[in-house]
């Protein structure tokens, strides 16, 4: 068994840190020249003030008055036009509607308005819970606003165009979108700009109705009818950066038509020219690249290739909504379920190291974070039926997990990360599969110490995991629990809960109770939820014990691998206690999940060819410079984050060549074989072999014959696999 310990036995009472999580967490996104400055400047300003009492309490009085002020209405009458705009700033979409058509007929409205008012419906949906109910009550008020636009009833704004575009996009209203998109390209500048033509690039691409050509076509389109200050070339892959230590300057560079393009080429899967815009965009702006550009790639992308991009942004100190690290550390744990042992953990410390980078980039860690990650634990166990026990090959590597899993938490907890309900829900499921009731109790009690009241989901979850237990007493205590709660709610047990309780009772061989308690809440039952427990019994079927797997990895192993995992969290507590961002210079951290894969080449040879193919041989070198280089947030010098950059999306691209090479296969088979093209993702595949450039690429390079070992990449192969990769070569046949 794993030894007994609640989370909050481990965690040191006394607070170990002054200043609080939240303004630890603030403190990260500041600017490092700033960090000194921070705390102590406002600090030491009232600290002086407070030695002299009649100056410090005659600022005090002062201030409050001032604040009073903003809240003391106006005597004086207001304008139809500021409570309007009022509204717009409170968020008020309804009551702005409503009031609309009259600032309309009264030509009270300027495009700083026009604005105003499409942002707040983007906005407004976006934020929207249930995206797909809000459709039918947003959409006629942004189909208002543009056919006022159309009808010049109120005055154009292209980012508000670039607005309304985005909401006909994100609401899948692809058909309004297009027409209102013909309209604005046949109006003049005043109307359309870069930004306008990207975003309906990618509207139209998310449509699907128009082909790559065509989209590629308007992107050149916008290019030439806003040059800007030579944009064309800027955003074109072999462009130039003459100063590769320095921020980029060049004025007006239309991003946002290069995100439009960029989003066309993954979704028609031109996974090519997608990786050379992102290494574009990397190349101009190392640093301030935007969000949206890895995010695609985050979605779009296989997961390989998705965590390598999001630990790209990381690097540069670019910080991605936190739902992005929860959605690729969901999308590993999805590719657990079908991985060797080996593949498992080499997983999981990849979710650590996800966390790890993620935090020093400045982002943020919360307990969904953590509850995901336990879920990576719980995914090394092996699947027993409900109530198999763990025979001797299995039982000492469960307690090994569970303990590592458990310390985990607490070394968060310890370090200002609180265990949410979620947390809780993942450590109960890790319980159940686990087969340790106890420490679904002793994790109960810790969700009160930490003041943490269990939920509906929760509920559920302790109802699952009594059942993978196969405890028939404990199914029917944690049901009692689950009917009181929603009870108390003034409720009654769901069709979601009795479907819950049926599978329950069906894996602890206790229908039986299943059938008494629907009679005894007859009064919650319906037909319908009648008729989806018993479809649900039916797939089940009649369950027989299985045969524990024989183990993969023996203890010695795993005991090596849980350290290495603990050690790499202690890295991150580490660098959540210290406030600062991770140094990437002198702490770099794998880019891919399996940190041995091959390389494309040695340092050296990268870096030769790269700097062959990014500099122009017929421009004097920039004149030595006087100024110091550039540093990322993240410790990098400039020219060396745009070196590594380029690597990396070099060798992304090599990931999705042979990614493509693989789904190949697999059509080739079945076109082959007469049968239907398989539906189903390519299982991960985490590369080890030993690199092997292809001899005929070698062939066709001058230095072929003065290699010692035909095997071995030279600068030359290396030089022609790169150009291979950007499409400037054709790979030999």
């Amino acid at each position: 068994m794993p030894p007994k310990f609640s989370l909050t036995s481990l965690i040191c009472p006394a607070a170990p840190f002054l200043v609080p999580l939240s303004t630890r967490r603030a403190l990260r996104a500041t600017e490092r020249c700033l960090w000194p400055l921070v705390i102590p400047s406002t600090y030491a300003s009232y600290a002086t003030e407070a030695r002299r009492p009649s100056k410090f309490l005659r600022r005090v009085k002062r201030e409050k008055a001032n604040v009073t002020r903003l809240f003391v209405p106006s005597q004086e009458p207001r304008e139809p036009l500021d409570d309007f705009r009022n509204l717009v700033k409170e968020g008020k979409l309804d009551k702005v509607m409503k009031i609309y058509p009259e600032m309309v007929e009264r030509s009270l409205l300027n495009s700083r308005d026009t604005l105003a008012i499409a942002l707040l419906i983007h906005n407004t949906f976006r934020r929207s819970p249930t995206q797909a109910q809000t459709v039918p009550k947003i959409l006629p008020y942004a189909v208002l606003l543009v056919n006022d636009i159309r009808a010049k009833a109120i005055p154009p704004e292209r980012a508000a165009h670039v607005h309304l575009i985005s909401f006909f996009k994100v609401s899948r209203q692809y058909n309004k979108g297009y027409n209102f998109w013909t309209w604005l390209a046949k109006q003049s500048d005043e109307y359309v700009d870069q930004a306008v033509y990207g975003s309906a690039i990618e509207m139209l691409a998310y449509q699907g109705a128009t082909s790559l050509k065509e989209l590629e076509n308007i992107y050149s389109q916008a290019l030439k009818r806003f040059p800007g200050y030579f944009a064309e070339y800027h955003l074109s892959p072999e462009a130039i950066v003459v100063d590769k230590t320095q921020p980029t300057s060049i004025p007006s560079l239309p991003m946002t038509l290069l995100q439009g393009i960029l989003t066309a080429r993954l979704l028609h899967g031109d996974w090519r020219k997608a990786y050379l815009a992102l290494e574009t965009a990397l190349r101009l702006y190392p640093t301030q690249t935007p969000v949206r550009f890895f995010e695609l790639f985050a979605l779009e992308r296989p997961v390989v290739e998705s965590y390598t991009a999001f630990l790209v942004a990381c690097r540069a100190g670019i910080v991605l909504k936190p739902d992005r690290l929860t959605g690729l550390l969901n999308r590993l744990v999805g590719e657990l379920h079908s991985c060797s042992s080996e593949d498992k953990l080499t997983v999981l410390r990849g979710m650590v190291t996800a966390i790890h980078a993620y935090l020093g980039a400045g982002g943020s860690i919360v307990g969904f974070h953590l509850s995901t990650l336990i879920k990576g634990f719980q995914a090394l166990l092996p699947n027993l039926s409900p109530g198999t026990p763990y025979g001797p090959d299995h039982s000492d590597n469960r307690d090994l997990i569970v303990a590592t899993a458990q310390k985990v938490v607490v070394m968060f907890a310890q370090s200002g990360v609180s265990p949410s309900l979620s947390t809780f829900g993942s450590l109960i499921g890790l319980a159940g599969k686990a087969m340790v009731p106890d420490m679904i109790a002793s994790t109960l009690k810790d969700m009160v110490t930490f003041g943490v009241t269990p939920d509906h989901i929760i509920h559920r979850a302790i109802l699952t995991a009594a059942s993978q237990i196969a405890d028939p007493q404990l199914v029917e205590s944690s049901w009692k629990s689950l009917v009181a709660f929603v009870e108390a709610e003034g409720r009654q047990p769901s069709s979601p809960d009795w479907r819950v309780l049926a599978k329950a009772a069906h894996r602890s061989q206790h229908l039986a109770y299943l059938d008494q308690q629907t009679k005894e809440l007859s009064h919650a039952m319906t037909e319908e939820i009648m008729l989806r427990i018993q479809m649900d019994l039916n797939k089940m079927g009649v369950l027989s014990p299985s045969e524990e797997p024989s183990s993969d990895i023996d203890t010695a192993a795993l005991s090596l691998q849980m350290e290495m995992i603990l050690n790499q969290v202690a890295q991150v507590v580490e660098l959540l206690k210290s406030d600062r961002l991770l140094d990437f210079s002198q702490s770099p951290v794998p880019m891919f999940l399996e940190p041995s894969r091959p390389t494309l080449g040695s340092v050296d040879d990268l870096r030769a060819v790269y700097e062959e193919l990014t500099t122009d041989p017929n421009q004097p070198p920039p004149e030595k410079a006087t100024t110091p280089k550039a540093v990322s947030p993240t410790g990098l010098p400039l020219d060396e984050l745009r070196f590594e950059n380029w690597v990396s999306v070099h060798e992304l691209m090599n990931e999705a060549e042979l990614h493509e090479k693989e789904k190949q296969k697999l059509i080739d088979v079945a076109i082959t074989a007469g049968e239907p093209l398989p539906k189903k993702k390519l299982p991960l595949t985490l590369r080890r072999a030993s690199p092997t450039p292809d001899s005929r690429i070698l062939e066709n390079t001058a230095a072929h014959d003065q290699l010692p070992n035909p095997g071995t990449p030279t600068v030359s192969g290396l030089r022609e696999r790169i150009l291979i990769l950007r499409g400037i070569r054709t790979a030999p046949v």
